[in-house]
């Protein structure tokens, strides 16, 4: 799908004014690219999203790889600020971590935020919690 960097810039300028009309705390804009590729995240990042999420594992690694930007050192932010957004395979994990994901949405099991916290210390998370626990609801017990 074609992606027009003007109209990407527009959409950008009219969240942004939407939030500064409603809200004098400060508000993280981040541009969800699913289905787009690689061009999307750069076009979201000009036009002044402050990050992109993504919700496939793979998704999320062809457009970083075709992006060339090489993965973070330890200890600096990647160059492209990802949010990793819904579900995700604990065995995905590893192969995500290395983009220097900036916050982890939504982790919803106790052995994903084990696999979090082992492959990246400090990292960034929202944890989803099944307050009604509902067998068919996902996310962590409240306890």
């Amino acid at each position: 799908m074609k992606i027009d960097d003007a109209a990407v810039g527009r959409n950008v300028a009219d969240v942004r004014s939407t939030i500064r009309r409603r809200t004098d705390r400060a508000v993280t804009l981040v541009a969800v690219t699913k289905g787009f590729d690689h061009r999307a995240v750069s076009a979201a990042l000009a036009a002044g999203a402050d990050a992109v999420g993504e919700n496939y594992a793979q998704e999320m690694l062809t457009k970083a790889a075709a992006l060339e930007r090489p993965p973070a050192e330890p200890g600096t932010p990647h160059p492209v600020p990802w949010h990793f957004i819904g579900q995700l395979q604990r065995n995905k994990v590893k192969m995500i971590v290395p983009l220097g994901v900036q916050l982890w949405q939504t982790i919803d099991r106790p052995d994903l935020a084990r696999e979090v916290a082992h492959r990246q210390a400090g990292a960034h998370v929202l944890v989803q919690v099944n307050t009604t626990r509902e067998e068919q609801k996902g996310g962590c017990e409240p306890n």
